[in-house]
């Protein structure tokens, strides 16, 4: 904004790609078609930008001819106005099925993709190291406990060049759709799984964490601890032992430091959501008889604080 508060940029969303950028994108990625193929599968896409990056690369990756007809063998259908993201689904489905049958090198960077379904944001790479550890977790983490640290370089190292994961000295991220994919996957057919996974997570960074921790970047190893312990079905646990008493510091006079000292009305807003089963009216079964009044007063309280009550 200028000095007199007005907008001085204009603000475009990027999940859709216009044809030509779209052709440029595969273009980029050195696929072979007529511009009336790399249309056609633009149009099939619903020129969704992410779906388009990953069907580029999933070509590239999978056929050595790099023919963008290859794209009509996922199967798009129409792109769904309401639910962004469900072609670039069917997409992951392809690369998965791929990565499976493309031999161990490639199962190896299957499993570490399926780890970014355990995560809403950057994986810790700390996190990351507790989930390879032993014992493994079934069906889940069995060919990563053995990898050597080469491997698992190599294995990272290959998924970002291809842009499914991104690297930063201390975390590795994936785009938001990718980890949604596996999550979803993850919860649906390998429940157990899902649940020991998030249990190890929380164990861990409440165990490496100090007791009290103090400011905003003290307390975000806490905020994310209480997501893992909901997740695997932890949450009283999470509750008074995570969230009463290490991130509000009680709820007596001295108490609520995370909101009265910090005023982290937004981030306690968050955490108080993984309590509730259905926002913000059902609390999650798993939780004594006195939490859900106690939790539907806490989060009026921040709803209201951050002007929404209603």
């Amino acid at each position: 904004t200028n000095v007199e508060g007005h907008a001085t940029t204009q603000e475009q969303k990027l999940d859709k790609l216009g044809k030509e950028a779209a052709v440029a994108l595969l273009r980029h990625l050195r696929i072979v078609g007529t511009d009336e193929e790399l249309h056609a599968a633009w149009k099939d896409a619903g020129g969704h930008a992410l779906t388009l990056s990953l069907l580029g690369r999933f070509i590239a990756d999978a056929y050595d001819d790099r023919d963008i007809r290859h794209y009509r063998e996922v199967k798009f259908e129409a792109a769904d106005q309401e639910h962004q993201g469900r072609s670039a689904f069917k997409v992951m489905v392809a690369y998965e099925r791929w990565l499976h049958s493309a031999g161990p090198e490639r199962q190896r960077e299957l499993a570490v993709l399926r780890l970014t379904g355990l995560f809403d944001r950057p994986m810790a790479k700390c996190c990351l190291q507790a989930l390879r550890g032993e014992p493994s977790i079934p069906g889940l983490t069995d060919a990563l406990v053995k990898l050597t640290e080469q491997q698992w370089n190599i294995a990272v190292k290959r998924l970002s060049e291809v842009e499914l994961l991104s690297v930063s000295p201390d975390a590795i991220d994936a785009h938001p759709l990718i980890r949604e994919y596996f999550a979803a996957q993850l919860k649906r057919d390998q429940p157990e799984a899902f649940r020991k996974a998030h249990s190890r997570l929380f164990d861990f960074l409440c165990e490496n964490t100090p007791h009290r921790p103090d400011g905003m970047e003290g307390l975000a190893p806490l905020y994310e601890a209480v997501t893992h312990g909901c997740l695997a079905g932890r949450h009283q646990e999470a509750c008074v032992k995570v969230y009463r008493d290490r991130i509000l510091r009680g709820t007596g006079s001295g108490g609520f430091y995370s909101t009265k000292k910090l005023g982290a009305i937004g981030a306690d807003l968050a955490t108080v959501a993984a309590f509730f089963d259905e926002p913000w009216s059902q609390v999650s079964p798993n939780l004594t008889a006195a939490a859900p009044a106690w939790l539907l007063n806490a989060a009026a309280f921040r709803l209201r604080s951050l002007g929404r009550l209603t």
